[in-house]
């Protein structure tokens, strides 16, 4: 829980935050009784029931309790006050190491001081038989001003500390027979980024630790204070790990002050195997102490060699500019130069996202979201290098855009909109929604973003209160929907695109909105993903490729001007409407080669040979595949330009029949009778749901209205049709819902931080099937319905899109491979389940449904063989552009 200044704890007073960390909140409070200042630590509510981690923080109290060391910070007291445990510590003032690194490296003479200090701290605490296994700059104080005569330090949090092996009563009976638990949860709170680069080989094995851990840590520190810079860097915690386990440090990267003694110190701290280093942290202190006595006689010769080096480097790279071997993608457009053309291809040839890709505004960046199911990767590529980065992994990576300076990109994820440091790699969730079609920045930290499919634009801005406090102020209300924002020069107004209706994408419109008032205006009719270049031009795609008019933002005024045809077959997204282009501010230009795309075909699969005996969607998009309770007919999501359509195949006639006309209306349900369609639509000027009897006849009715609930795409009916489970976007993330059909009341079934999605009944109704993703990836899970608890998780390594057989003796869900299937068993009402197993491979698998009799099941997949892999980039292209569509 979050206290507000003036919350009492007991005798002591709340007076501000400090801070958050992997397990708890830091508060600056004052103790009443004793009249001095404590920091607090109180474990975080959303794991204050969790054992294994209120058995961590008690295990941290006893840890603390037995340490008294000047160079430690102290622990005062430990309580629980309600049912929240806390540790009452010692309040150190100044800033951590990992602050004063990031002002650049630390002078050795400064430098040496603090970490005999650490030195110290460590060798109290090994002889106590405890072992800190977290050590890193941001666990360091350093009170004053850092330097040599008035720098101290304290170590804080031994939360992951661990008795030695042998001594287990020093630390509550803990043991050290393990290395700290790595989880995709902690990397989504911040936590493994932060360990996994000062973590030793053997913790990143997963091996035992002991005290040499912490000599490992301990020289990745001195590394990094005496040259600023991360010693193990990585975009992800598992690239830092492997950096971790395969390279060995640069000492090349040292200072020249640093001499021949201090490296050996940092040389034997950093050996990977264990048995090489330092055994004890007083050999290390003693060692740094002798070295500091050694004459510095090496550094004038490494320095004539670096000037010598630097020069031969200099000379290479003249020639190398001279000749034009590699385009500078950061270059500035000059009057004189031409249009310079190449191909970036996507690591391992892996599939291009449907969503937009992003260029940096410097011209200097492209970021793609690559590869499809639990495989996706966010990767950026400087386009004057050739080395691509992998900047984030996960299920949900689509849709990537950068900061107005390009020092960020941000992508929605699972959990809503992230943003990475380009530099330090450094990761936030900054808005969560559940989904996202286009968001831009404004350089204030304002963010314009569509949180979900034909909503209007809304204005995000950081509020007083806290920086993590957004206030939502809607803009641009008025016909259609709002997609794919860009933010113009100025910043005071946005361009979009307006997806009216019944379009096909050809038909919607560009507009400007004013973010000041919210009104708009629109400015070119039949157009779609419309962009500003700075060359004075309004880009925007029309009929497969990439049209252009003369443009002014400070004037957006309805164009009068002809549109000329400026790029052929430029790819575009008949799933979300965005176009596969983007332009910087310097005249450079990217795209995907193409047209219309087709996002799913839907493989209709024999379960017992496992073979494909049937096709749909060639020639036409279909998705969201349902089987009718007979088998007979599929009810299926028709989508076609901008619109989306219930419609009903009939297997044995090949014939299909579309149900619904206008508005958006897609992911149909059965109910169990097969005479009612549930589905979601906008049709009632808010997305909600609806049914809709199975031949057409009557009227749609209101199952759930949009005033509280904002029902998302996937439902599911219980088999005695009196349930309607339904994902919920109203938090903001996704929710698993359900309403009782008969009285039409809702409640939550599953609600929490994590994204819950994909609703499933069990055949006989007695459980629920969703997806979450709670531990960082989306996994399935199954609880019982209508009671509740009992949750436990179906799938290992990643599933979305679970179905259990008619049968009840399995479950399928899609994996990273393709269709998964794991053994169940139901006895007296417990759920015994099997191992995970591939059902079949096959990749970009979206969606599956299963015949009532058990013998087909539909596989909604995205086409590889028409999946771009390519970008195709156009450096100085303004000139080019200004002599096809010349401005005044």
């Amino acid at each position: 829980m979050r206290l507000e200044a003036g919350t009492t704890l007991g005798y002591y007073e709340i007076l501000s935050s400090l801070g958050a960390g992997g397990m708890g909140e830091v508060y600056r409070a004052k103790d009443t009784k004793l009249g001095r200042e404590v920091a607090i630590k109180l474990l975080l509510e959303e794991v204050s029931e969790d054992a294994e981690r209120l058995a961590r923080f008690e295990r941290e109290a006893k840890v603390l309790a037995s340490l008294n060391h000047n160079n430690i910070a102290t622990l005062y007291a430990f309580d629980v006050e309600g049912e929240a445990p806390c540790l009452v510590m010692e309040l150190v003032e100044g800033e951590t190491l990992a602050d004063r690194i990031a002002r650049g490296p630390i002078p050795l003479d400064q430098a040496i001081p603090l970490f005999l200090q650490i030195a110290e701290g460590l060798e109290a605490a090994h002889e106590k038989g405890i072992i800190h296994r977290d050590l890193k700059p941001a666990n360091i104080k350093v009170t004053g001003d850092g330097d040599a005569s008035a720098g101290h330090v304290k170590i804080l949090d031994f939360g992951l500390a661990k008795a030695m092996a042998g001594d287990e009563s020093s630390a509550g009976g803990a043991s050290a027979s393990k290395s700290p638990t790595l989880t995709l949860a902690a990397t989504q709170r911040g936590e493994l980024l932060g360990t996994a680069a000062y973590m030793s080989p053997e913790q990143a094995k997963g091996e035992p630790a002991d005290r040499r851990a912490d000599i490992w840590a301990f020289g990745v520190c001195l590394m990094e204070a005496l040259t600023g810079l991360q010693t193990f860097a990585g975009n992800s915690a598992p690239e830092i790990l492997a950096r971790v386990l395969e390279r060995d440090p640069d000492l090349g990267t040292l200072p020249d002050s640093v001499g021949h003694g201090q490296r050996r110190v940092l040389e034997r701290c950093l050996r990977k195997n264990p048995a090489e280093r330092f055994q004890h942290m007083g050999d290390v202190r003693l060692a740094l102490e002798d070295a500091e006595k050694e004459p510095q006689s090496t550094a004038s010769e490494s320095k004539d060699r670096k000037w010598i080096a630097a020069a031969l480097v200099g000379l290479l790279i003249g020639a190398l500019a001279t000749v034009g071997l590699m385009p500078r993608g950061g270059s500035r457009s000059s009057s004189t130069a031409e249009p310079t053309r190449f191909v970036v291809r996507a690591p391992d040839g892996e599939p291009l996202d449907s969503g937009p890709i992003a260029l940096s505004p410097d011209g200097r960046r492209l970021a793609m979201a690559v590869g499809y199911g639990g495989s996706r990767r966010l990767v950026l590529r400087e386009l004057d290098d050739f080395e691509v980065r992998v900047l984030a992994e996960g299920a949900s990576i689509q849709r990537p855009f950068f900061s107005p300076d390009s020092k960020a990109v941000s992508y929605k994820s699972a959990f809503g909109i992230e943003r990475i440091e380009i530099a330090s790699g450094a990761s936030a969730t900054v808005v969560p929604i559940g989904e996202g079609f286009g968001a831009s920045w404004l350089s204030d930290g304002r963010l314009v973003l569509v949180s979900d499919w034909g909503e209007p634009l809304r204005l995000l801005q950081r509020g007083a209160a806290t920086a993590e406090t957004l206030t939502e102020i809607r803009v641009a209300e008025g016909e259609g929907g709002h997609l794919w924002p860009q933010v113009l020069p100025g910043e005071e107004s946005v361009l979009f695109t307006v997806w009216k209706p019944r379009p096909t994408w050809g038909e919607s419109a560009i507009a400007v909105a004013d973010l000041a008032t919210g009104e708009h205006r629109i400015v070119l009719e039949g157009g779609a993903a419309g962009r500003y270049a700075e060359s004075g031009h309004l880009l925007f795609w029309r009929n497969d490729g990439l049209m252009a008019v003369p443009f002014d933002p400070d004037r957006p005024e309805a164009v009068d001007a002809t549109p000329v045809r400026v790029v052929d077959g430029v790819r575009f997204s008949l799933e979300n409407g965005s176009a596969g282009f983007e332009i910087s501010r310097n005249g450079t230009l990217v795209y995907i080669e193409g047209g219309l795309d087709v996002f799913e075909v839907t493989d209709l699969v024999d379960i017992e040979t496992r073979e494909t005996v049937e096709r749909l969607g060639v020639g036409a998009v279909f998705g969201d595949v349902e089987f009718s309770p007979d088998g007979s007919r599929l009810a299926l999501t028709l989508r076609g330009g901008g619109t989306f359509d219930i419609a009903i195949w009939e297997r044995d006639r090949d014939v299909l029949s579309q149900l619904t006309f206008g508005d958006d209306n897609y992911s149909p349900t059965w109910n169990p009778r097969g005479d009612r369609l549930a589905f979601r639509s906008n049709r009632g000027g808010r997305y909600e749901l609806w049914s809709v009897a199975a031949d057409g006849s009557g009227e749609p009715e209101l199952v759930v209205d949009g005033e509280t609930r904002l029902p998302g795409e996937e439902t599911a009916w219980s088999g005695d049709g009196r349930f309607l489970l339904f994902s919920d976007l109203a938090s903001g993330v996704s929710d698993i819902w359900v309403v009782d059909v008969e009285s039409g009341e809702t409640r939550a079934v599953v609600a929490s931080l994590a994204a819950e999605t994909d609703p499933a009944f069990s055949p006989d109704g007695d459980f629920v099937l969703w997806s979450s993703s709670e531990t960082g990836r989306y996994e399935i899970f199954a609880m019982p319905f209508p009671a509740g608890g009992g949750k436990r998780q179906v799938s290992s390594a990643g599933g979305r899109y679970a179905r259990w057989a008619p049968s009840g003796d399995r479950i399928f869900y899609v994996g990273d491979t393709g269709v998964m299937e794991v053994p169940v068993t139901i006895s007296g009402g417990a759920l015994e389940l099997g191992r995970p197993r591939l059902f079949l491979e096959i990749s970009a698998v979206q969606d599956i449904a299963i015949s009532s009799d058990g013998t087909t099941m539909a596989i909604g997949r995205s086409p590889l063989e028409t999946m771009a892999s390519e970008v195709r980039v156009v450096l100085n292209w303004f000139e080019e552009l200004k002599r096809l569509v010349p401005t005044k």
